[in-house]
């Protein structure tokens, strides 16, 4: 379950159900943000297949799966929208969700 917040234009975590899988997301670790998909859900966390970072929003598939459980507090938004594709392995996020984010985790 999730809920807009229109203030700052992301969709937080609010409740974990089975319906999140699948769902593309942006996760915060290490202080630094990034997207991926929801492959499966607990009682209190989700894991999630990230992506890696070559810079600030241009991410790509790793050739390892980078799979991870995160607390539901380290979802920093689910993604209403798809990604943009850059270039075969490079895509980003919509420019003012990466603003939101930014500011949200202040990097």
């Amino acid at each position: 379950m999730f809920q807009k917040d229109t203030s700052s234009g992301l969709t937080p975590l609010i409740e974990i159900e089975d319906g999140l899988i699948s769902q593309l997301c942006v996760v915060r670790y290490d202080d630094q943000a990034y997207p991926g998909v929801i492959e499966d859900v607990d009682e209190d966390s989700v894991q999630v297949r990230a992506m890696h970072s070559s810079e600030a929003n241009h991410f790509y598939w790793p050739m390892i799966e980078d799979l991870c459980w995160y607390r539901k507090e380290h979802v920093v938004t689910l993604l209403q929208k798809p990604m943009q594709q850059l270039t075969k392995r490079l895509m980003k996020l919509d420019d003012d969700i990466w603003k939101s984010i930014q500011h949200a985790l202040d990097i």
